[in-house]
């Protein structure tokens, strides 16, 4: 499956978002499951733009 470039950024954009989220939970709480906010948050980033239709531009 190819992505688009706004699939792409989307899930850059959420996995910034997690890691600024999940490094501080799993330092401070010391569960390194937090770490798993970066993928989810990923995955967040690229749900809309899988979602919404291709000619809605």
């Amino acid at each position: 499956m190819r992505l688009e470039p706004r699939a792409k950024q989307g899930m850059f954009f959420g996995a910034i978002a997690g890691a600024i989220i999940g490094v501080p939970f799993s330092i401070m709480t010391g569960n390194w499951l937090c770490m798993l906010l970066v993928p989810f948050g990923a995955l967040m980033g690229l749900a809309p733009q899988l979602l919404k239709p291709a000619d809605e531009d």
